[in-house]
């Protein structure tokens, strides 16, 4: 990085921590923006389209069941297990709202996409269906998979939102893997209802949804028997820190999933007062590789109150946790 083009010096990355409290901001979604007619989106008429379609023996040989054989004996036995995931996000109280959002945004885009492109969608709606013997739990998690696999590299969709919009969804959704990470490495037992229920008892410290579902579970660990002592703490000082943080969001612009052109206008836009734009992006970027140096992911990450400038008073997160046995 050439530091004589101008006179701005950008902070080292050392210089930098995690504001912890962007995790308690709400995080707009796509869905919460864009117009839903409840009665013409509703999730039921995701069978009234399946119905149109052509379903292929080939599409559904290609979803096989938990023993390896066929998962859908034919189009009808996939229509009825996708029956049991629409009635449940629609008629289930117990189903999470975003859910059933997500579950009628992808009808609308269906709609939009009509039965004429039914091979771009096929195997949207038989991922729904393959979720149609299970528990709520992934039912719901079926949704937002198909959810995701519908919007996430829509252009349309990344152009509407904001650069903070596309990071504050990236890394919710990051901290929600982290916690299945975490919950395998205190090597319990790798089951739906465990996972929901360790998920649980950290949902409202990291700011994302908690799951729903009478069968939840709270999971022990033989090799941690104390693995509820300062979870939030654990999670934060071990996974969900800067250096992880830095390395998520850079991955994600490699992938577009936050867009790189959102950045380079953010960095214009936030240029500090006295210094020439040019020069700034010149600093900010790579000449040759066109990626962002890391001190100015950092730095847009504290314009974004991701990050923040580590205080004269500032500790790290002290352990206060049980060790995991090997």
């Amino acid at each position: 990085m050439n530091t004589d083009l101008c006179d701005f010096k950008v902070p080292d990355v050392s210089q930098y921590v995690v504001n912890y409290d962007h995790v308690k901001q709400n995080v707009r979604d796509f869905s919460d923006d864009l117009k839903i007619d409840e009665k013409q989106h509703k999730g039921t008429k995701l069978l009234e389209i399946f119905d149109k379609i052509n379903v292929t023996d080939t599409d559904l040989s290609l979803w096989a069941g938990y023993s390896g054989g066929k998962l859908f004996s034919g189009k009808s036995d996939a229509r009825t297990k996708m029956q049991t995931v629409i009635e449940y996000a629609e008629g289930n109280g117990s189903c999470s709202k975003p859910v059933t959002q997500k579950l009628r945004v992808i009808t609308k885009l269906i709609c939009e996409k009509g039965i004429e492109k039914s091979l771009e969608y096929v195997h949207i709606l038989l991922l729904i269906a393959s979720h149609g013997s299970v528990c709520n739990v992934m039912k719901e998690v079926a949704i937002g998979n198909a959810y995701g696999l519908m919007t996430d590299k829509m252009d349309s969709i990344l152009k509407q939102q904001s650069l903070e919009q596309q990071v504050a969804k990236a890394l919710r959704d990051y901290r929600v893997l982290l916690v299945e990470k975490l919950f395998h490495s205190f090597a319990m037992m790798n089951n739906t209802h465990y996972i929901a229920g360790f998920h649980n008892k950290l949902a409202n410290s990291i700011g994302v949804e908690p799951y729903n579902d009478i069968n939840i579970c709270t999971p022990t660990s033989s090799k941690c028997s104390n693995w509820q002592q300062n979870l939030d703490k654990r999670y934060f000082a071990t996974l969900y820190n800067k250096e992880n943080i830095i390395a998520y969001i850079t991955e994600q612009i490699n992938e577009k999933k936050i867009s790189y052109q959102k950045i380079v206008q953010f960095l214009q836009d936030n240029c500090p007062k006295g210094v020439n734009k040019t020069e700034f992006l010149q600093l900010a970027i790579d000449i040759d590789s066109g990626k962002i140096h890391q001190q100015f992911i950092c730095w847009m990450l504290e314009k974004l109150n991701v990050f923040m400038m580590k205080p004269d008073e500032w500790k790290p997160i002290e352990k206060c946790w049980d060790d995991i046995k090997q």
